[in-house]
């Protein structure tokens, strides 16, 4: 009986390693037909079939948590690589970096899906403090992702040495090319010039991928997200202090809910001002919601002829002896701003909000 389960884990063994490698041609195909993300010089088959073996092997179920969680973003991350001309194939740099999980800290101090580094993201234009922390917001780190990794393939011209600097730092590895006096990654991998993480990095990437695409092949099971993050930035704009359980009163989710949008907030207060807005994002009725309850009308993406809900709220904003119930004209302008047009007397003001 042990005889015939050896042979039988033998040929099961050897019929994965050929899926693998069956997989491993058509996608390397399909790559340099559709893009210029990676090419096959840049793998090392060891390396490759290291990881397809913990992916679908001791590693499986924390790998399908990770993509589960990759789900509930997938279309944000998507498209802020569109809108920067990316690869959508950078997607999978996030998931081996995080396995986005937002509060992920490595050892070094580095957080968030893209697990920047507090000097880099700031660099990058992103918030770093003990109340904000947009390392852990998914629409501005993955621009600040998107910047910084076209900034390195600016410098590299190949996505392997890229995706190499993104994991060990542009300096280590231009020195590795000076010393060795190669760009070939994967001669700089042979020479073991690289870290042994970094000369892992990019078979990862890439296995993680294949994985991923050909779940059902590799009985990988991905689930469904219970919910998703809007695909398009749908956020408030505040700049003054506010507090945070104001917001969650006014936009009617529950407390975890709030903060499932919202993992940047590290405060029960916002601090926040014209020249340091902090974004909130929310579920499209719920940001109706909240905007009526702090602007106190309903905002439209087009001209929209409205009541007053709030007078007070709208006498701040400069509109002198305004009633409840008298009409302005509400428009969105494409600086994210609102601008807000009084019927009676044809008074314009604007609002710092998307």
């Amino acid at each position: 009986m042990k005889t015939y389960l050896l042979i039988f884990a033998f040929i099961l063994t050897t019929f994965t390693v050929d899926s693998l490698a069956s997989y491993r041609h058509k996608e390397l195909k399909n790559f340099e037909r559709n893009s210029s993300f990676l090419s096959q010089h840049h793998l090392d088959n060891d390396l490759v079939d290291k990881w397809f073996r913990y992916y679908t092997g001791r590693g499986k179920s924390l790998f399908e948590r990770q993509i589960k969680r990759g789900e509930i973003v997938r279309k944000a991350v998507e498209n802020v690589l569109l809108e920067k001309n990316l690869p959508l194939e950078i997607y999978y740099v996030a998931l081996i970096e995080s396995g986005f999980n937002f509060k992920a800290v490595s050892h070094a101090g580095a957080t968030g899906p893209w697990q920047f580094m507090k000097n880099t993201g700031r660099m990058y234009g992103l918030r770093v403090d003990s109340k904000i922390d947009e390392r852990r917001n998914i629409y501005k780190s993955s621009r600040a992702a998107a910047e910084y990794l076209s900034d390195l393939h600016n410098i590299f011209n190949d996505w392997a040495l890229t995706l190499a600097a993104y994991n060990a730092g542009e300096y280590r590895i231009m020195n590795a090319i000076r010393k060795y006096n190669t760009r070939d990654f994967n001669k700089l991998v042979k020479m073991k010039a690289l870290p042994a993480e970094t000369m892992n990095y990019i078979s990862k990437v890439w296995t993680a991928m294949i994985v991923d695409k050909n779940a059902n092949s590799f009985r990988v099971k991905k689930g469904k997200a219970s919910w998703m993050m809007n695909p398009t930035e749908l956020s408030l704009s505040l700049d003054q202090n506010t507090n945070v359980e104001k917001l969650i009163g006014l936009s009617g989710l529950s407390r975890d809910k709030f903060y499932r949008y919202n993992t940047h907030l590290l405060s029960n207060s916002i601090a926040a001002g014209t020249k340091n807005p902090v974004e909130i994002y929310l579920p499209k009725k719920n940001y109706m919601r909240l905007a009526m309850g702090l602007y106190g009308f309903k905002v439209k993406p087009r001209p929209k002829v409205v009541p007053v809900t709030d007078p007070l709220k709208l006498s701040e904003y400069g509109f002198k002896n305004i009633t409840k119930g008298e009409k302005i004209e509400v428009t969105r302008l494409e600086s994210g701003q609102i601008k807000l047009k009084r019927l009676k007397n044809g008074r314009i003001i604007t609002i710092r909000t998307p």
